[in-house]
């Protein structure tokens, strides 16, 4: 007479029978395993991080050129337009007077073949004496050929 319950199974090429609790066991094994696996979050934050940083520089990116677009539109004595020449160099354009369609500008005598270093050309003995006249149209042209590549205003106007 049996003492306990007996389950049966069968692994590999021979049978074994072995008691309920070893069986429990490895159930209990099996099931854990079949629970998918989770990966811990500091794995992904980098790029989680990197999304949301992309995510950003877009929206930020976006805002700034709606930005040049309305002071190209409204142009100001002493907004400054950060250009790039046909040889990939950045140099300024700086706003001298702005009367209906037209406006004036003074360009830098200098370039730069960095971007970062435009704000280094940015000093009154810079600019030239003469000043040419270009139309709001032509400004905005100038923008979405990539000419202008960005527009400040100063703050304190």
């Amino acid at each position: 007479m049996p003492t306990g319950k007996m389950d049966a199974t069968e692994y590999g090429p021979a049978e074994q029978i072995a008691e309920d609790t070893t069986l429990l066991h490895l159930k209990q094994l099996f099931t854990a395993l079949l629970h998918p696996s989770r990966i811990p979050v500091r794995y992904h934050a980098g790029l989680l991080l990197s999304a949301v940083m992309a995510l950003n520089l877009l929206i930020f990116n976006g805002l700034s050129t709606k930005e040049d677009l309305a002071y190209l539109t409204q142009p100001r004595t002493g907004d400054l337009y950060q250009v790039r020449t046909q040889e990939g160099n950045y140099s300024l354009l700086k706003v001298v007077a702005a009367a209906g369609n037209s406006v004036q500008l003074q360009a830098n005598a200098y370039q730069t073949p960095s971007s970062l270093e435009v704000a280094n050309l940015n000093k009154p003995e810079n600019y030239g004496r003469e000043a040419f006249d270009l139309t709001r149209y032509d400004l905005q042209i100038m923008m979405q050929k990539e000419q202008i590549v960005d527009v400040e205003r100063p703050e304190s106007e």
